[in-house]
């Protein structure tokens, strides 16, 4: 999966191997060079079964779009923008060491607002399954001017959803 592709403004579901996955996949990479605004996984938009011995790498820019002045989510992952409830990732990659990478740039253009929290991370963006034995080599996210800061009036935490463990 290579090429600028933009997968946008309807809130799509992409990945570079299967946009939902349902079963099975094993023992595969793939290479994603992409701007997104919906879930997006290098491997899986969003995963219901089962991943494993995968690695994800590329460029991914994670546009932050607004429908009525209102931030959408958008999840975006090194395996899978989304690990569902029941979906299991295991032993994969986030990029490696010894020849590629996975960067993800987060691209918004209007910063203060309490809604906004991008879904990112280099195995998931949002997990609410299991992810064992995964790790992130060569990963790295700019945020840009994305930041969480406190007033007397508003909390802005617009890092919550950044995950750079899993």
């Amino acid at each position: 999966f290579h090429g600028d592709r933009h997968y946008g403004d309807d809130g799509a579901t992409v990945g570079g191997i299967a946009g939902i996955n349902e079963g099975v996949i094993r023992n595969c990479w793939a290479y994603a060079d992409v701007t997104t605004s919906g879930a997006f996984g290098v491997i899986v938009g969003i995963n219901y079964g089962e991943i494993s011995g995968c690695c994800g790498m590329g460029d991914i820019t994670q546009r932050q779009e607004t429908y009525e002045s209102v931030y959408q989510s958008s999840y975006v992952g090194g395996i899978a923008g989304i690990n569902s409830s029941g979906g299991v990732i295991s032993d994969c990659v986030g990029g490696t060491i010894e020849d590629s990478y996975l960067k993800v740039i987060i691209d918004v253009p209007y910063v203060d607002n309490d809604q906004l929290a991008p879904y990112s991370g280099p195995i998931a963006g949002e997990n609410n399954g299991i992810i064992a034995n995964c790790s992130n080599y060569g990963y790295h996210i700019d945020t840009g001017n994305l930041h969480s800061w406190r007033s007397w009036f508003v909390t802005y935490d617009q890092l919550r959803n950044i995950n750079n463990t899993i």
